[in-house]
C-alpha cells in the first residue's frame, strides 16, 4: 500500500510543476513588480506545454471522445484569439483538460495553497518594503490601498476565494468560533481597499455556510433550473443596459447607486460593438465594463461569452447534481456576482473551475467532493 501511495504522488509531480508555473504567472500579472509581460507569458505557455506532456506522452488516460471534445474546443478557442493574440482563455482550457483522469479535489487544493502563499509572500514582501504599496484617492474621497497589488480590488476578491476553498475543503474542521478571524481579516482588508461589496459577500457566504453546511437539502430535482442560471444573468444584463439606452428613469436612478455601471457598460457596447470574435480592448477610465458578461462579451465576443457560460452551467449542474451545498454556493455567488464585478475568468480567484475537467470523464464517479 505504502508503494501504491509512493506512485501516485509521483503521477503529480508534472501537474503539481506545471500549475506552480501557470498560477506564478498569471499571479505576477496582478502583482505591483516590474516582470516583463514574456516572461510571465513564457511561464504561462511553459505550464501548458507540461502538462500536455504529461496527459498525452506520459499519463496517456485520455479516452477518444476527450481528445476530440479537446482538439475542437482549442480549435475554436484558438480561432477566437486570432483578432485581439490573447490566448488566456485556450490556456486555461489546456489546464483544465490536461488534469481529467486524475484526482481532482486533490489537484484544486494543491492550487488552493499556492494562491495562499502566493498572497502571504505578497503581502510580506509589501511589508519589508520590497513591493511598493500603491494609493489611490479615488474621486478625492475614496483611500484606497493596493496592498502590493496592481489594485485595490484583486486582493478582496483572492480573500473571498481563498475563503471560499477553505471552508470547501476543511469543511468538517472548521468550527463556528472560527468565523470571527475570517470576517476580521475581511474587514481589515476592505477597510484598507474600500471594497464593500467584497466584504459584504464574504459575510454572506459565512452566515450561509456555518447555517447550512450540515442541511441535507436535496437539490437534484433544482439542477435543471440551477444550470440555466448564467445565461439567466447574462440575458438579463443585456437587457438592461437596453432598457438603460432607452432612458429607462427607475434604472437610470438605480445607476446612481451602483456607481454607474450600466452607463459605462451603455456606452462600451455602443463604441466598441459586439463581435463574434475577440478583439483588442484597451479600457479607459471612460470606458470600462465591471459587468463580467458585457465585459467578455466585448472583449472575447461571443464564442468566448458562451464558453464561459457554458463552463459556468456544466459546473452548477455537476455539482447540483452530486448535492454539494457549498460548491454550488460558491458557483452562484460568482455568476450573480458577475452583475457588478468582472470576476468570473479571473484567475486564481476562480480557481474552482478547474473541475470543468470532470466533462472529460468517461465515469463521473472518480471525482468525490
Amino acid at each position: 500500500m505504502k508503494q501504491l501511495s509512493i506512485k501516485v504522488q509521483k503521477n503529480y509531480v508534472l501537474i503539481y510543476c506545471a500549475l506552480l508555473l501557470f498560477t506564478l504567472g498569471k499571479a505576477l500579472y496582478r502583482i505591483n513588480i516590474s516582470v516583463p509581460d514574456s516572461l510571465t507569458n513564457r511561464l504561462i505557455l511553459m505550464s501548458c506545454i507540461v502538462m500536455l506532456i504529461h496527459k498525452l506522452l506520459i499519463e496517456r488516460s485520455s479516452n477518444k471522445k476527450g481528445l476530440l471534445l479537446f482538439i475542437g474546443i482549442s480549435a475554436i478557442l484558438f480561432v477566437d484569439s486570432i483578432p485581439s493574440g490573447a490566448h488566456e482563455l485556450l490556456y486555461l482550457f489546456i489546464i483544465i483538460w490536461s488534469i481529467h483522469g486524475n484526482d481532482l479535489n486533490k489537484i484544486v487544493k494543491f492550487e488552493f495553497w499556492i494562491i495562499l502563499i502566493i498572497t502571504l509572500t505578497t503581502l510580506i514582501l509589501v511589508g519589508v518594503n520590497i513591493i511598493d504599496n500603491k494609493y489611490v484617492l479615488q474621486n478625492d474621497v475614496r483611500a484606497r490601498w493596493c496592498l502590493g497589488f496592481v489594485s485595490w480590488t484583486i486582493l478582496p476578491f483572492q480573500y473571498n476565494a481563498l475563503v471560499f476553498g477553505y471552508t470547501y475543503f476543511y469543511q468538517k474542521k472548521i468550527k463556528l468560533w472560527q468565523v470571527i478571524p475570517l470576517e476580521l481579516i475581511g474587514f481589515l482588508i476592505y477597510r484598507m481597499t474600500d471594497t464593500k461589496t467584497s466584504f459584504i459577500v464574504l459575510t454572506i457566504y459565512l452566515l450561509i455556510y456555518f447555517s447550512l453546511r450540515n442541511k441535507l437539502i436535496n437539490l437534484k430535482k433544482y439542477r435543471m433550473v440551477l444550470t440555466f442560471l448564467p445565461w439567466l444573468i447574462a440575458a438579463e444584463s443585456f437587457v438592461i443596459v437596453l432598457l438603460y439606452e432607452k432612458g429607462n428613469q427607475f434604472l437610470q436612478n438605480i445607476d446612481v447607486l451602483i456607481n454607474w455601471r450600466l452607463l459605462y457598460s451603455a456606452k462600451s457596447i455602443a463604441q466598441m460593438g459586439i463581435h463574434f470574435l475577440s478583439r483588442i480592448i484597451e479600457w479607459t477610465g471612460d470606458v470600462f465594463v465591471d459587468n463580467c458578461y458585457i465585459n467578455i462579451l466585448i472583449t472575447w465576443g461571443i464564442v468566448g461569452l458562451l464558453f464561459v457560460l457554458f463552463i459556468y452551467s456544466y459546473l452548477i449542474y455537476f455539482f447540483a447534481k452530486k448535492n454539494d451545498l457549498i460548491m454550488l454556493m460558491i458557483l452562484i455567488i460568482t455568476v450573480c456576482l458577475g452583475v457588478l464585478w468582472d470576476r468570473m475568468i479571473n484567475y486564481p480567484e476562480v480557481y474552482f473551475v478547474l473541475y470543468f475537467s470532470s466533462f472529460f470523464e468517461k465515469n463521473f464517479k472518480r471525482l468525490r467532493p
